[in-house]
């Protein structure tokens, strides 16, 4: 949920934009009045650079080594939930598999290995195709999940497995 959370506060985009940002500084371009937002924040921010997603480095606060503060910046994983000069990244996509309606889904797997059918339709009464999806659709808005991304994501993915192979005939 922290991810989730975070893809909603949009803070990729602002750390990647800033380079290198303390939470205040981050909780400083989100629209928030909460005094307790950098705190927040800096748990947040926190506990994913301890799963590399960000990175963090502790900097002398005051200037005499009597004080540091967390400052975090963007990683090579990270990278992928911050846009592109095109405007993509996988944010849609986490959206998508961190929606309620999905995640409701899987607490009916074991009955579909049991019973038979698919959890979705299982736990919804209805197909995902017969209009079920619209809300999560229109929420994900102008950053859906559309054939340019796949596309680009795609074309990554065709050239890291080319160098990949060329790497294994030089070998």
């Amino acid at each position: 949920m922290v991810m989730q959370t975070s893809i909603e506060l949009g803070h990729f985009d602002i750390t990647a934009n800033l380079g290198q940002a303390s939470a205040s500084e981050i909780a400083s371009h989100l629209p928030t009045n909460n005094p307790d937002a950098p705190f927040m924040l800096d748990r947040m921010l926190y506990l994913l650079s301890t799963r590399s997603v960000l990175s963090c480095s502790a900097i002398d606060s005051d200037g005499d080594g009597g004080g540091f503060r967390r400052v975090y910046s963007i990683t090579s994983v990270s990278k992928y939930f911050v846009s592109n000069q095109d405007g993509v990244s996988l944010i849609p996509l986490m959206v998508l598999i961190q929606d309620k309606v999905f995640m409701a889904s899987w607490s009916q797997l074991k009955n579909a290995i049991i019973v038979g059918g698919i959890p979705f339709n299982t736990e919804f009464k209805k197909s995902a195709e017969s209009g079920t999806t619209r809300p999560i659709r229109n929420r994900l808005g102008p950053n859906r999940i559309d054939t340019d991304t796949r596309y680009e994501i795609f074309n990554e993915s065709v050239e890291t497995w080319s160098n990949l192979v060329k790497l294994g005939q030089l070998g």
